[in-house]
């Protein structure tokens, strides 16, 4: 029981390992799949015009993202496998901040909550990592947005703040899957503003801290 508490108490190396134990074992005997397969191709074998062209007229982002990987990641599975496992890993992690925020003394339930959301059974495409490792890129940027918004409410940062926004700006230029997303803002506002700000006060600070992310999303 005590190395199981010393294990939890370090919430990064918790949700490496466990992403490590759950989707890293067979990485190295895993292949390119489904859209992996016409993507990959394009990019490595007609170049990385063929391929900013294909994504010319839907996501353009990802023909940049790409072209910039491409660059010093070859056309091999193990790397891909790689480097979409750091995201999920690195994304589990975001969640656990933006917990924390919300729950600053609820660490134990926040490193529960996201290793649920780290093995979440319902989706089953992680090997599919030249796809996924994308968007696990937009999905991590997004919950970081979310821990900077968060975080800066307690601790004024103009440096967070700036990060906060460029990150949801990316999330929203980058694709669209987590777009709907961003109209949680308000309410995780309101809850963490909760013991935070007086009833009275809390729409104002809620207004503020929301008003340069919803401008991004509408724009």
């Amino acid at each position: 029981m005590k190395r199981i508490f010393r294990f939890l108490k370090s919430p990064p190396l918790a949700l490496f390992i466990v992403t490590a134990l759950a989707y890293g074992l067979l990485a190295s005997q895993l292949g390119f799949y489904w859209d992996d397969l016409p993507m990959s191709w394009i990019r490595y074998e007609l170049g990385q015009d063929a391929f900013t062209q294909y994504f010319s007229t839907n996501r353009p982002a990802w023909g940049i993202w790409y072209g910039f990987l491409t660059r010093f990641i070859p056309h091999e599975p193990l790397p891909w496998q790689i480097l979409a496992l750091f995201w999920r890993w690195l994304s589990s992690l975001a969640f656990f901040c933006v917990l924390r925020q919300l729950f600053p003394t609820q660490k134990k339930l926040a490193l529960l909550a996201s290793l649920l959301f780290l093995l979440y059974p319902g989706f089953n495409q992680q090997p599919v990592s030249f796809v996924y490792g994308y968007h696990f890129t937009v999905y991590t940027l997004f919950l970081f947005s979310l821990y900077a918004m968060l975080r800066t409410l307690r601790h004024p940062s103009i440096a967070l703040t700036v990060l906060g926004l460029l990150a949801s700006a990316l999330n929203l230029v980058m694709g669209e899957y987590f777009f709907a997303l961003d109209l949680i803002r308000p309410v995780l506002l309101w809850f963490a503003l909760r013991e935070i700000a007086a009833p009275k006060q809390r729409i104002t600070r809620l207004i503020s801290a929301w008003f340069p992310y919803l401008i991004l999303f509408l724009a």
